[in-house]
């Protein structure tokens, strides 16, 4: 093969040079970040980091110049009619992240405990609602905060968060990641619904205090959540872990998906795996989950064991 020109070469690449920049530069947001990456990048600009742990935990250590925004008192859900856990509408949602100072084009990196796999789920709840409004640069911490102070060189900082000058914020909603319930009720059976709340929920033998019936979604298949972290902790799980769960539960990750939880935190974990790790663009999330569909009388529901 004749090699190109020299000339030729250069003009090349003094063209080209500004879309492939681009376009690497889009490719080092990635949904998930490690703890070393973060120590290193933390204070870069354009990145923001949002940490959902409590208050006190806070206080006590962080990620310097990281917001403090925790998962249980900041209204990334309200509660809605019959006490269901609803997403923020997006004007909502665009005041309360413009209020933390976050732009829409910064890299957002959502940071959990890192303790348990609930945590872990509060992290990809976060995540699938920025998703959900819009934000393309957004990732969460692998590990969380406890993997972050096991890194090498990590610093830290104590007390409050310095707070960050409000902005504007643009919501541009993507329902594509979403599904409701009358979206759920009209899934075809070529729909995999994957209940991800643990097996006694999914059977029926438990039930939370907030779901007014025992029992799953018809025709739901099973994946406990407790199962995508790493000994139900806050790491997740390989790639290849994930294939070999699945496929010992006969479920073919690439079909149409909506996954759901008693609410959205449980259900975004499996939508996070089979979304963002095994790349299921076709996967939705039913936010309302069994709170929204038990509610309603007209929604049926299986019960595989029943107790009464």
């Amino acid at each position: 093969m004749r090699s190109l020109p020299p000339l030729f070469c250069f003009l090349a690449c003094l063209f080209l040079f500004p879309v492939i920049g681009i376009g690497a530069l889009a490719q080092t947001v990635r949904p998930i970040v490690d703890a070393e990456w973060l120590a290193r990048n933390h204070a870069e600009p354009g990145l923001v980091v949002i940490d959902v742990r409590d208050a006190e935990d806070f206080r006590q250590s962080h990620i310097p110049g990281s917001i403090n925004a925790d998962y249980a008192d900041t209204p990334w859900r309200f509660t809605g009619r019959r006490g269901v856990p609803m997403v923020p509408s997006p004007e909502d949602f665009a005041g309360l992240v413009a209020g933390f100072g976050v732009s829409t084009n910064d890299h957002v990196v959502v940071v959990a405990a890192g303790r348990t796999w609930t945590e872990t789920a509060a992290a990809t709840d976060v995540y699938w609602t920025f998703k959900r409004m819009g934000h393309r640069r957004v990732s969460i911490l692998d590990g969380g905060f406890l993997a972050y102070r096991a890194a090498i060189g990590a610093p830290v900082s104590q007390g409050q968060a310095r707070p960050r000058p409000r902005v504007p914020y643009v919501v541009q909603p993507n329902d594509d990641l979403a599904a409701s319930r009358n979206r759920v009720l009209s899934a075809s059976r070529a729909t995999v619904l994957i209940d991800a709340r643990l097996q006694g929920d999914y059977l029926g033998i438990n039930r939370a205090e907030w779901v007014a019936r025992y029992g799953t979604i018809p025709g739901a298949k099973n994946l406990p959540a407790n199962w995508l972290t790493t000994d139900g902790r806050g790491s997740l799980r390989d790639t290849a872990e994930y294939v070999k769960i699945l496929e010992h539960l006969q479920i073919d990750y690439r079909e149409d998906m909506i996954t759901f939880g008693n609410g959205s935190q449980t259900g975004s974990l499996a939508w996070f795996v089979l979304f963002e790790v095994l790349g299921n663009r076709r996967t939705r999330l039913y936010a309302g989950g069994m709170a929204d569909w038990a509610a309603d009388r007209a929604s049926p529901v299986e019960r595989r064991i029943n107790l009464d």
